[in-house]
């Protein structure tokens, strides 16, 4: 008796197998996807949420024992305005005369162009912005070598030797409140020292670049920007001084 031939695959049979083996690598190539868009997305969340915390530990050590500290928006010589929290150390030199030996500053400002972090932005009527970062600047002397005391307006916001805090920050705001208290000096001695307490309350928003895009009110394609705010509070006691 002759052996049953071998059976092939119909034209059905075979675009069937194809139409499904399509459909679940579409789905899995989708998953894949969908999975690395949010593993990208957390990982820039945790970023954000990393770079606050080290902002709130470096305004938490440069603002302690501060003999002043102020906050407040600066009309400068350069022609621009910046929000700027800034403070100053005194210490009392071998004769006990009290003498400025750091101040620093924060402050929102855009980038140079000869700084890394120059970055122009692409509005969505195609005009060009910059972003501004929060930035730190401080200098220090001793009570050999005081430093000079300025005003907020005369301080030199463009210097190279700034260095950016956090990147793209919208809105940089603190609230000071102080009170004058006076301490007992060691037995023996009948003045008294007044010291000054500072409680500082400080909100920074800042945004980064997801990758992602969607369409704006413009109908043109934006790049999406999340938001992250972030509230701080220190305490910082200084003496206070005839600065």
């Amino acid at each position: 008796m002759k052996a049953p031939a071998n059976k092939g695959f119909t034209l059905l049979e075979v675009l069937v197998s194809i139409a499904t083996s399509t459909v679940i690598i579409g789905g899995f190539f989708i998953a894949f996807s969908s999975l690395d868009q949010v593993s990208k997305l957390t990982d820039l969340e945790t970023k954000a949420i990393s770079r606050s915390n080290n902002v709130r530990i470096l305004i938490h050590k440069i603002l302690a024992g501060a003999s002043n500290i102020s906050f407040e928006n600066v009309n400068a010589t350069d022609g621009k305005s910046y929000d700027v929290l800034y403070y100053y150390k005194w210490e009392k030199d071998a004769a006990g005369l009290e003498q400025p030996v750091e101040y620093g500053y924060f402050f929102t400002d855009s980038a140079l162009e000869t700084e890394p972090n120059y970055r122009v932005v692409q509005n969505p009527d195609g005009s060009e912005a910059l972003k501004d970062h929060l930035y730190f600047r401080r200098l220090v002397g001793d009570t050999a070598n005081p430093v000079d005391i300025l005003e907020a307006k005369d301080f030199d916001y463009d210097n190279p030797s700034r260095f950016v805090v956090m990147e793209d920050v919208e809105n940089f705001y603190a609230s000071i409140s102080h009170v004058d208290t006076s301490v007992g000096l060691p037995t023996g001695e009948t003045a008294a020292e007044n010291v000054k307490r500072y409680n500082i309350d400080y909100q920074i928003t800042a945004s980064y670049d997801t990758g992602a895009y969607s369409v704006g009110d413009s109908g043109v394609a934006e790049r999406e920007q999340k938001k992250t705010i972030f509230k701080g509070s220190t305490y910082s006691v200084g003496r206070v001084t005839e600065g």
